[in-house]
């Protein structure tokens, strides 16, 4: 038996119409960051990831943790777990930049 590629596209149509289907998909996949690159690729994949039952159901799964605490006495921020290694690269390029916006007037 085979498949007309009219009868495969009514199919993708089909599965693509089930936002519910997509959703146990896009849940299921490894990383945050493999869930944005989905987002990013399609726009159905979109419409589901922004949906708000999908993200009450992906903090269910995910929930927010706490980064660090900053300190508004010394202006210091101090992270709950130590730094990557590729922390001092990244301290160095936002020692560089200028990421108070001191160049916009007050």
């Amino acid at each position: 038996m085979t498949t007309s590629r009219l009868e495969l596209e009514a199919a993708w149509e089909k599965l693509t119409r089930s936002d519910d289907l997509l959703a146990d998909i896009l849940i299921r996949l490894p990383t945050l960051a493999d869930l944005c690159r989905a987002a990013a690729s399609y726009v159905a994949f979109r419409r589901v990831v922004t949906s708000h039952h999908f993200h009450r159901r992906l903090r269910a799964l995910h929930p927010q943790s706490l980064l660090g605490v900053h300190a508004l006495s010394t202006g210091g921020f101090y992270p709950v777990e130590p730094p990557n290694s590729s922390a001092p690269a990244a301290w160095d390029l936002a020692a560089c930049g200028d990421f108070g916006f001191s160049f916009l007037p007050a």
